[in-house]
């Protein structure tokens, strides 16, 4: 970005009074334009963020402190372990159904973990969705069947 008043007291040290208010609204045209061309820019990139929000696209993001960020490769891992635990510890009369909040409650408050992304809540169900021995039921809930996996659970 150019700088318009630097210029302006330039001209009006090497040239005097007169240039620097002669070349004055070519200078102001010129900042106009620039704030102009940068509130486009600004509005683009505000769309673009709007569309993400609304999106199930994965957005990564820094941590809460506390807890420590899980590397993309290892979420999938991270969060079977987590829905696994939380079947453990269910009641033996709950119908092997495991909710993706306590999923994510496991791994947050238990674990220390953070899944490091906007919206931990889709990325929990996809993975669960697609893990052995996890089949959705219904909203953010999915029925484990421990033959296709550990099944030692809490009495």
């Amino acid at each position: 970005m150019k700088d318009c008043a630097r210029e302006m007291l330039d001209v009006w040290s090497s040239d005097g009074v007169q240039a620097a208010y002669d070349i004055a609204p070519s200078l102001v045209e010129q900042i106009e334009a620039e704030i102009a061309a940068l509130k486009r820019q600004s509005e683009a990139i505000r769309a673009v963020v709007r569309y993400l929000e609304q999106t199930d696209i994965i957005v990564t993001r820094e941590p809460p402190s506390g807890l420590d960020a899980a590397l993309p490769k290892e979420r999938p891992g991270l969060i079977v372990e987590a829905a696994v635990a939380v079947w453990r510890r269910l009641p033996s009369t709950s119908g092997d159904c495991v909710k993706v909040e306590a999923v994510l409650q496991e791994l947050e408050s238990a674990r220390g973990i953070d899944l490091g992304v906007k919206q931990p809540l889709a990325v929990v169900g996809t993975v669960l969705a697609r893990a052995t021995g996890f089949t959705k039921v219904a909203r953010n809930t999915f029925k484990y069947d421990p033959s296709s996996g550990d099944s030692k659970r809490a009495a």
